[in-house]
């Protein structure tokens, strides 16, 4: 998810928006979601943050070969 221009958008929570639509959304069709979690467009997101912020959704590392890598299982 990539918000522009960053710096309107960014830290005002558009991405969270989102990201709260899709997983409701994944959650009430039983759909599991499978990611790849690599910053691109703002330069202020680290690996760990993005990483941190998918966690808060939700999201696990389940391949310790693969950190970026992330699953969530609907809830």
């Amino acid at each position: 998810i990539q918000t522009v221009p960053p710096d309107v958008c960014e830290g005002q929570g558009f991405a969270s928006k989102v990201m709260n639509k899709v997983t409701g959304l994944a959650d009430k069709h039983g759909v599991s979601l499978r990611l790849l979690a690599a910053p691109f467009g703002q330069q202020s997101v680290s690996d760990e943050d993005l990483i941190s912020w998918y966690k808060r959704a939700g999201f696990e590392q389940t391949d310790p070969d693969y950190s970026a890598v992330l699953t969530r299982q609907p809830q």
